[in-house]
């Protein structure tokens, strides 16, 4: 898997991509459920009659989807890079995601919080 350092040479993730990634990331996630909704489903009638799949990443760890990509931007770095420690801004669901991710593989994880000012 390839990940593009300049936007001009971005392209769409190929299946193969995908299941790397998912191999990678597979022994740190929670396994999260697909839900539905008939109450929701019926109110596609015009539609074609919709069925609509909901993943409960609210069941991941940390509560969010974002664990996956912390996890999977851990699971890429060298072995040098991991030695270092990773390093974050964020007051939300993205630093709490990289440091579970990061105790889960032992790397040193600091996080840069700015509060405002009351």
């Amino acid at each position: 898997m390839t990940i593009a350092t300049d936007a001009s040479q971005e392209s769409d993730p190929t299946p193969q991509d995908i299941a790397e990634a998912y191999a990678l990331i597979k022994p740190y996630l929670h396994k999260t459920p697909i839900l539905t909704s008939t109450s929701i489903d019926s109110l596609t009638p015009a539609q074609g009659g919709l069925s609509l799949f909901f993943k409960a990443e609210v069941f991941q760890k940390t509560g969010a989807f974002k664990f996956r990509g912390a996890s999977h931007a851990i699971a890429r770095l060298s072995p040098s890079a991991l030695e270092k420690g990773v390093v974050t801004h964020s007051s939300g669901n993205h630093s709490a995601a990289l440091a579970c991710a990061a105790r889960d593989r032992g790397v040193k994880c600091h996080v840069v919080m700015v509060l405002p000012l009351a």
